[in-house]
């Protein structure tokens, strides 16, 4: 598979005082790879020298364990109205974002934290579902997930033997996903399109 990956991260901390501290993290990643499955390629077993799908080699594949796999791009007649499909050319792209602040503010011996967090990815792809370079199964991809929550914590630090802490937590978050895949190319009148369901 080919591809890149990127990620950073950063942190920033901010004490104006002594009883005050407010803690900024953010992490941030992106990749893109050729293919949706591009994490595999087929292995051979016994004294099999090329991988097979339904008794036919496959022409460009080989079965040793190089990161290298062959696989086809799905025929344009194919593609109409698929979404997600980037023309029938294999591909993935992710990104993700965290970001998390925390602050804290001391009154006496009474402690009063906050943590917000936020998440944000989104991933979609698509690849031949069957993992081989005959494109007779077809898959594409999509998600966005959502996430935000709020923490909120007291402590104590009496001098004695007995402390509590009470909390709250509240959280929200949004998931879209999709998956659309395209099983021997069967055309489907209901949707106009070569799709064997959307989901």
């Amino acid at each position: 598979p080919q591809g890149s990956h990127i990620s950073g991260r950063l942190s920033l901390l901010w004490e104006p005082a002594d009883d005050f501290t407010a803690k900024l993290k953010v992490t941030m990643s992106r990749g893109r790879m050729n293919a949706n499955d591009g994490y595999g390629e087929p292995y051979c077993l016994n004294s099999t020298a090329v991988p097979m799908i339904l008794g036919v080699a496959e022409p460009h594949a080989d079965c040793a364990a190089n990161m290298v796999k062959a696989a086809s791009n799905l025929p344009l007649a194919y593609t109409v109205n698929y979404p997600y499909i980037n023309g029938g050319v294999p591909y993935q792209k992710s990104s993700l974002g965290l970001v998390s602040l925390n602050l804290q503010k001391k009154f006496g011996e009474f402690t009063v934290s906050s943590t917000t967090g936020y998440y944000d990815q989104y991933h979609k792809g698509g690849y031949p579902g069957n993992v081989d370079e005959f494109a007779v199964i077809w898959d594409t991809e999509a998600e966005r997930f959502r996430l935000i929550n709020e923490e909120i914590r007291l402590n104590t630090d009496f001098s004695g033997p007995i402390n509590f802490m009470v909390g709250g937590y509240l959280e929200s978050s949004h998931r879209r996903w999709a998956n659309v895949p395209d099983v021997l190319h069967a055309f489907n009148p209901a949707v106009g399109n070569y799709v064997t369901s959307l989901n």
